[in-house]
């Protein structure tokens, strides 16, 4: 599978407080992911599919002038 791995779809949060209750309702309702983890601009959680492909849960942070 050339995607496997691969984020092809990139659902955005609010905050880490929203990604969390997502990771919690994906507990409930038996959808494995991946733990919460910090990226280069905020946090994210990745939902494989069974092929191995990904969806992104991910918050989004603006940059400060100097990492732009």
């Amino acid at each position: 599978m050339a995607l496997r791995g691969f984020a092809v779809l990139g659902l955005g949060m609010a905050d880490k407080d929203q990604l969390e209750r997502w990771t919690e309702h994906l507990d409930r309702v038996g959808v494995s992911h991946g733990p919460i983890q910090e990226g280069h601009l905020g946090w994210y959680v990745d939902v494989p599919d069974p092929d191995g492909i990904l969806t992104r849960f991910h918050t989004g942070v603006v940059p400060y002038a100097e990492e732009a």
